[in-house]
């Protein structure tokens, strides 16, 4: 199997995971597909903003056409959010909606690959956030070796 397919099957298999734990509450019932989309659209958002600001801060990779950097608002905090929500988050809840939710494609997808007790998409969520604590540990662990020499 080539890289391409096994990261297609791993995306797949993330999203059988996570759709799977959705519909199995039947409180769930009526908000699981847009909490999904949702709320896997923002993990995926998350750390590509945080591969992003890795590139930025430590590569200086200079990109001047992403992420956008709309004025709109009085409040920088709004623009921020603005921003975030037209550069990082509505492109996967635009590709999350076209590959899972478009037509019931997850019905086809849900038959094709296995599920794993929700385990894989946990895996994917403690990841996401450790790769960041990790990140800000050895950041301020330099930061205080810098300060103390």
């Amino acid at each position: 199997m080539e890289k391409s397919e096994k990261m297609k099957t791993l995306y797949y298999s993330i999203w059988v995971d996570f759709i799977f734990k959705g519909e199995e509450r039947p409180e769930n019932k009526y908000i699981w597909k847009p909490f999904a989309l949702f709320f896997m659209s923002f993990m995926m958002s998350f750390n590509f903003w945080f591969f992003s600001f890795l590139l930025l801060v430590h590569l200086n990779f200079k990109n001047h056409y992403f992420p956008t950097n709309f004025i709109i608002f009085n409040s920088h905090k709004a623009d921020s959010f603005f921003n975030f929500f037209i550069s990082y988050l509505v492109p996967f809840l635009l590709i999350n909606y076209f590959l899972i939710f478009y037509k019931n494609r997850y019905r086809a997808l849900i038959k094709k690959y296995p599920y794993n007790n929700g385990k894989l998409f946990m895996r994917y969520i403690y990841v996401s956030f450790l790769v960041l604590v990790l990140y800000f540990i050895v950041a301020y662990i330099i930061v205080v070796l810098i300060e103390h020499k």
